[in-house]
Formats: structure tokens, sequence, C-alpha cells
């Protein structure tokens, strides 16, 4: 298309806001627990799946999707959707680098206490409905211990840094989980959610608690490595 007429236009804006529709459709096939964090309706909060298979799916329908957004001449679009066509440009750039760079992140104690942010993210969000609300936490709080003994068995040298970072963030939510039990106990609709909350709230802040201490047994050894 050369751009030159409104019909042009009109059609290759069509074309991005279709391929706007394929990356949610994306994010909420393949990217669930990302999806439940956005607000997306209809998926549960589970554990992103990291084995080889998934990633390769991922890549390459994600692939699929950049090879199709480089076949459209961002000038013959009209303005407010070439702001969109970059946009999602860049949000299918980042994952892609991301799929890439996956083995380096989980290497990072910090990333598997990305868990817990979620967890804020969806007890916070008054806008959905507390069923709702009450289910997605419940998983995510239920998923916790999970991801973090992941966490222990993938971490490898990390640096300083972001090892004493994520000791701190993960003794404060330690300290802190209670106001999350709280929450999703004052959420839960009758006395079975209100025990299911309880006992996984229990059980996650153990989690956190042995992971923080993991965290600072490695400490410990690189500092008398170091010395």
């Amino acid at each position: 298309y050369s751009g030159d007429t409104d019909t042009d236009i009109l059609m290759m804006d069509h074309k991005v806001l279709e391929l706007g529709d394929k990356y949610v459709a994306i994010l909420s096939s393949m990217y669930q627990e990302e999806a439940t964090r956005a607000g997306t309706l209809g998926y549960h909060s589970s554990l992103q799946e990291r084995d080889v298979q998934a990633q390769i799916g991922r890549k390459q329908t994600l692939l699929s999707l950049q090879n199709a957004l480089n076949k459209i001449n961002p000038e013959t679009l009209s303005s407010y959707t070439k702001v969109d066509y970059y946009i999602l440009k860049e949000l299918v750039g980042e994952k892609l680098f991301a799929i890439e760079n996956e083995n380096e992140l989980s290497k990072n104690p910090l990333w598997y206490l990305q868990a817990v942010d979620a967890i804020y993210d969806i007890l916070l969000k008054n806008y959905t409905s507390e069923a709702d609300r009450q289910r997605d936490a419940l998983k995510r709080v239920q998923a916790l211990p999970q991801i973090l003994e992941q966490g222990k068995l993938n971490i490898d040298n990390p640096p300083d840094l972001f090892l004493r970072l994520a000791i701190e963030k993960a003794q404060l939510a330690y300290s802190s989980f209670n106001n999350v039990n709280f929450m999703l106990t004052k959420i839960s609709y009758d006395k079975y959610n209100k025990e299911q909350a309880k006992k996984a709230s229990t059980a996650a802040q153990a989690a956190l608690k042995n992971y923080a201490d993991f965290l600072k047994e490695i400490m410990l050894k690189k500092e008398y490595v170091d010395f």
C-alpha cells in the first residue's frame, strides 16, 4: 500500500489493530500469570511454565507476530495508530529479549520475589470482584513456596547487589505477610475459604523466611571467600 489515500490508511490501521489483538491473545494463552496481574478476565493466576518446549512455542509465536509487524511501513499509518504500532513492536521485542535471556534471569534471586508483587497486585485491584481477587490471590499465595524452592535450585553466584537487595526484600515480605493474610481472609466468603487462606499464607510466610535464610548463607559464603 502507498498510504496515499484514506482507504489505504484505514486498511493499514486495521491491520495494526488486528496484530494488537493477537498480542493480547498471546498474553492470555501463553502468559497467564501476566494476564491475571493485568486484570485480563477469564484467566486464573498460575505458575509460569519455564520448560524448553513452552519457551520454543512462545518464541515461534512472537517471531511470527514480529515478522508481521516488520512488513508494515509505519509511514502508511495514521498518526495515532503509528504510536500504537511502535508500542506494540517494543512489547513484542521485549518479550523475545526476555526469552533469550531467561536463563540469566533465573539466576537472579530478585526474579522469584516478583511473585510477592503479583499477590499484592491482585489483592489491590478494587475494580475486580472480591471472588476473583480471592481466587487469583490464593492461587499465587499457594504457588509461592514452589516458586521460591525453584529459585533455590536455580540461583547461581548472583552479584552482591542483587543478593543484598533480595535478602532485604525477602525479609520485608516475610515480616509484612500478615497483611496478605488479613486482606485474603477478609475477602474469603466462607469458613472453608478462610481456612485455606490462612493455611496458604502461613506456608508462604515460612517459605519466605526459609528463602531469606538461604540467601544469607550464600552471602556468608561469598564474604568468607572474599576474605
